[in-house]
């Protein structure tokens, strides 16, 4: 976790230049997932958060773990939860920011899998992929 705002080593991000990317978590077997919460600090463009949040369980049969880009994860066994943007209206767009995804039944489902498909947040320069410090999954019990 970083200390400060612009400690690349303490961050995940995507390779400058790059249209962002795609990450997936597996939990091995399927748990009920609460909430999802995603922190990210910048002191500049690499603050804000845009991504896609995408889940499964596995079991289709056309289910593909790893979707390249280009690939709508939908067409091979994910289910899109939300489209998540911390990105301001207007103003500065460093600093720190937080996105908690969670549903109002108390539960996002049951899923082995969660894929994050993470786009740039600025086409200005070479320098909009995100610096992802902390990610939480929080299941039930």
């Amino acid at each position: 976790v970083p200390t400060d705002e612009d400690e690349p080593a303490a961050n995940v991000y995507f390779r400058a230049g790059s249209s962002g990317g795609r990450f997936r978590m597996d939990f091995t077997t399927p748990i009920d997932i609460v909430r999802v919460n995603t922190y990210s600090w910048h002191p500049n463009t690499r603050g804000p958060q845009l991504y896609k949040l995408y889940a499964a369980d596995g079991s289709d049969p056309k289910f593909n773990a790893a979707p390249k880009r280009g690939v709508d994860p939908a067409s091979c066994g994910w289910k899109l939860i939300t489209l998540v943007s911390t990105l301001p209206d207007e103003g500065e767009e460093g600093g720190q920011y937080a996105a908690s995804v969670s549903d109002a039944s108390g539960s996002l489902g049951k899923y082995r899998y969660l894929l994050f498909d993470c786009y740039v947040t600025e086409l200005h320069d070479n320098w909009g992929n995100t610096f992802y410090s902390e990610i939480d999954v929080i299941g039930k019990n």
